[in-house]
């Protein structure tokens, strides 16, 4: 999993990149509701894609997203930072 901004990757990518968005307190998943109260890694393990995961007012936010996309869109700010 990459750690990123959530600003970053709300700017920089878009709806067609994501595979899943998953949305998260405390390593319990609050969002999407069908997965709701199950562990966070168990649910992402359900998803292909890579793994960005930001933090935000108290929620881990976890995007999978395409590896083309992150390689075309946030390759040259995760390679930066």
């Amino acid at each position: 999993m990459l750690k990123v901004s959530y600003d970053k990757v709300v700017s920089t990518l878009c709806l067609c990149d994501v595979v899943a968005y998953i949305k998260a307190k405390e390593g319990r998943v609050v969002f999407p509701k069908e997965y709701a109260g199950r562990r966070l890694e168990e649910v992402a393990s359900a998803f292909r894609g890579v793994r960005l995961v930001a933090e935000r007012g108290g929620f881990t936010h976890l995007f999978v997203v395409r590896p083309s996309a992150v390689e075309k869109k946030l390759q040259p700010a995760v390679a930066s930072a």
